[in-house]
């Protein structure tokens, strides 16, 4: 995959701007009393921004997005055992993540992900081209390259006022001390 397609198919997951991990789906209307599928719906929304925000705090994780889609036991028997819930997350990443770690870490992340089907898309981050540095080294200070002169006008100011004000003092005590 091309860094380029890579980078437009994880753009298409996250808002322009927004919080680290913060998936776009949109959320659930809101009901007095929610029936089974808005339930099911706010549980997959839970557990995909606790996944979010888990695998978010990776050092080389960028961004993530998580989708978990749980099995509907509606329509189900009684006796049928549930389908095992799958996890899809998209990581761009920074440096790359072992994907059996990733995978450790979803399945501790709850109890229902200990037999989850997990698939995960890893991509690079594109990170930004380094800007020059174009501040000058003035004493302890950094200043933009066009204030450098300002900077050194002042502290040559500030320097006199002081040699005045010491001399001053000079001979203020000078004055002082030959005064009967």
């Amino acid at each position: 995959m091309t860094p380029w397609l890579a980078s437009l198919l994880i753009s298409s997951y996250f808002v322009v701007g927004s919080a680290r991990a913060q998936p776009t789906r949109p959320s659930v209307g809101d009901q007095l009393v929610p029936d089974h599928q808005a339930l099911l719906a706010r549980r997959e929304r839970a557990m995909s921004v606790k996944l979010a925000h888990l695998l978010g705090g990776l050092a080389q994780v960028e961004r993530v997005h998580a989708e978990v889609m749980l099995a509907d036991a509606s329509r189900l028997p009684i006796d049928e055992p549930l389908a095992a819930p799958r996890v899809s997350l998209v990581l761009q990443v920074r440096a790359p993540v072992a994907e059996q770690d990733v995978l450790d870490l979803v399945r501790r992340a709850a109890e229902d992900f200990a037999e989850a089907r997990v698939s995960v898309v890893q991509s690079p981050a594109l990170l930004p081209a380094p800007v020059p540095e174009r501040l000058h080294q003035v004493g302890p200070f950094r200043v933009a390259a066009g204030s450098d002169w300002m900077l050194r006008s002042v502290l040559a100011g500030l320097l006199a006022t002081n040699v005045i004000l010491a001399s001053l003092l000079l001979a203020r005590l000078r004055r002082e001390r030959h005064l009967p």
